[in-house]
């Protein structure tokens, strides 16, 4: 009796297993590892049969495969030979030109032949021609049954498909089906472009009686959040432009910021700095809490709102008096620093 079939390539991947014997999951996994280190190490000028276990396991290597097959001590290990051999004619007059490939692309044929072939752990089939006739009357069986799934789709998709006839191109969105003040369907405009059927599955949709608050999104980004690499593309001109917005004319006005920001006579640590902060890479709370440290994100100086770089360098009422002071200096005596030189000589787009 053939106790199970296992086809190992040379790198150890087991390609088909076939257990006509009780084994659990684990046992298995056991089995595969010692049979794949026993027969993978064996020396071509070596017999093609193992002792293992108190059985015998027969093996014979075909390109990149080694087909086994475990029997009993007391069976013929020559006409287990012949039925590995038998197996991977079968196998060759089917795929023609048999190669791995074929059986990871299709193992489920592979199995099908290898049922004809063996049934309990014994020869059922010795005539390749039958079995090579009931693998076809099988495709063809398969091939019907496609066929008829497919016409029992278009039956479907015909039968649900928006009369062409009624399509209004003034009720292109979702929004426009819906009375906005009492949160209903409009029932005169989807009994106008769909079917009864139709009608009832839309109405039976839930609406919200809450509306919903608009929110900030990153529109270059399908998720609607920045990404990094989102921005680093649309720095690069990677990215196509969007709806309403010029992607590369936004890409060369972002170039022209840095380089003329580069070229305004300050000390380096004051540009790098910019340089930083236009790019979000300074260390406030909200950075640290969003790269999932445990901080509390709170700004020190007004403790009215988070420390994001938006509300450290515009929107903190101190930052907003340092400004302030800045002006009136600025103003009353005469004294502008650096950076008021430097990028008010020439304004530039932040």
């Amino acid at each position: 009796m053939i106790h199970f079939v296992l086809l190992i390539s040379r790198q150890g991947k087991v390609r088909l297993t076939k257990w006509y014997s009780p084994y659990s999951q684990k046992e298995r996994t056991k089995v595969i590892r010692e049979l794949s280190g026993v027969i993978l190490t064996r020396g071509p000028k070596l017999c093609n049969f193992v002792d293992w276990r108190g059985f015998k396991v027969v093996y014979k290597r075909y390109a990149s495969l080694y087909f086994c097959m475990c029997i009993d001590q007391d069976d013929n290990e020559l006409e287990v030979l012949e039925i590995i051999h038998h197996f991977v004619e079968i196998l060759d007059r089917y795929f023609g030109s048999v190669c791995e490939l074929d059986l990871i692309f299709n193992f489920h044929k592979a199995y099908y032949i290898l049922d004809e072939l063996l049934l309990a752990g014994e020869l059922q089939e010795s005539s390749k021609k039958t079995i090579a006739r009931l693998i076809a009357a099988q495709d063809s069986l398969v091939e019907t049954a496609k066929e008829q799934a497919s016409s029992i789709s278009n039956i479907i998709a015909q039968a649900t498909k928006v009369r062409c006839d009624s399509i209004n191109v003034n009720y292109t969105r979702v929004s426009d089906l819906i009375h906005a003040p009492t949160a209903t369907w409009r029932l005169d405009i989807l009994e106008a472009l769909f079917d009864e059927e139709q009608v009832a599955t839309i109405c039976a949709i839930p609406l919200s009686k809450s509306g919903i608050c608009d929110e900030i999104i990153w529109r270059l980004d399908g998720s609607g959040h920045y990404p990094v690499k989102s921005g680093y593309r649309l720095l690069r001109g990677d990215l196509p432009a969007a709806a309403n917005v010029s992607v590369h004319a936004y890409s060369s006005l972002v170039t022209r910021f840095f380089n003329e920001m580069w070229s305004v006579n300050l000390p380096a640590k004051v540009k790098i700095n910019m340089w930083r902060i236009a790019n979000s890479f300074v260390p406030t709370f909200a950075t640290l809490q969003s790269r999932r440290l445990n901080v509390i994100n709170i700004c020190p100086l007004c403790r009215s709102s988070g420390e994001s770089i938006a509300h450290l360098m515009r929107d903190c009422c101190f930052v907003r008096q340092l400004f302030s002071i800045q002006a009136f200096i600025c103003e009353n005596a005469a004294v502008c620093s650096p950076l008021s030189q430097g990028v008010l000589d020439e304004p530039v787009s932040w």
